[in-house]
């Protein structure tokens, strides 16, 4: 028997595949930095997105009700 939380489709779809996208950027990003620039700024790229997407996370978490 599956509990109903995980049969259970997101209300915000939208919130995964942005942040999917903008992590697989940020991603390309650094792998574009290591082979080719050798610059600072894209590895602080990804750490900001790191951080934007966990404060997103965690501000969901805290403001969405429980269903």
């Amino acid at each position: 028997m599956e509990s109903p939380k995980c049969t259970a489709r997101s209300r915000h779809p939208i919130y995964f595949f942005l942040f999917g996208v903008f992590g697989m950027a940020a991603m390309l990003l650094q792998l574009y930095n290591i082979a080719v620039l050798a610059a600072f700024w894209p590895f602080f790229a990804g750490i900001v997105y790191q951080l934007i997407t966990a404060m997103a996370q965690f501000a969901r978490m805290i403001l969405l009700l429980p269903e």
